[in-house]
């Protein structure tokens, strides 16, 4: 089980992916450096193509730092990104590179520090990990337009008890216009 918790972007987590994806490349593959860089920005392309990020990864330096660029700067860290990208950097282009499977993937508000546009279709982004590589990822969400955009046999609705289970944990009922679900722990 992963989980990602709101507000707190894993720059470290997401650099150390986009270098295993790119080493593995090059030294498992057999691909160039170039092609490996091409590889990772197709899959960026691929991933954010109705978001218009304005940005594309560069590359690595020498001391193996992710570098991306925009129209203005030629090298920017992935921690000198805005609030905005480094969430889709670090969650969801993370689960794309990561290449995790038969997993539950669990991320607290991930529209948290998103533009309103990209908040409607980050949901897709995470409903395409979950369908690739057969994982469950379940979202914890306060904007509204995850309800807009999702499917009906997708949206529960969480009601926090005050009670706890025998071993102390708070105890959540999902709902769900046809059924009812408890989860414990959460």
């Amino acid at each position: 089980m992963i989980f990602y918790k709101a507000g707190i972007p894993d720059t470290k987590t997401a650099k150390e992916s986009i270098i295993r994806f790119i080493d593995s490349l090059i030294y498992e593959k057999g691909r160039k450096s170039s092609e490996a860089y091409s590889a990772t920005q197709e899959i960026l392309n691929s991933a954010f193509q109705d978001f218009g990020l304005q940005i594309e990864f560069r590359g690595l330096d020498r001391n193996k730092e992710v570098l991306f660029r925009n129209s203005l700067t030629e090298k920017i860290r992935t921690e000198d990104l805005s609030d905005g990208k480094q969430e889709l950097i670090t969650k969801a282009f993370f689960l794309y590179l990561a290449d995790i499977r038969d997993s539950v993937i669990l991320i607290d508000e991930p529209e948290s520090s998103l533009h309103p546009d990209w908040q409607n279709l980050i949901s897709q982004i995470y409903q395409n990990v979950a369908d690739r590589n057969n994982n469950q990822v379940i979202l914890k969400y306060l904007a509204i337009c995850f309800q807009v955009s999702a499917y009906e046999e997708q949206l529960f609705h969480c009601e926090p008890r005050m009670n706890a289970d025998e071993r102390g944990r708070p105890v959540c009922r999902l709902t769900h216009p046809r059924s009812s679900v408890f989860i414990r722990g959460l």
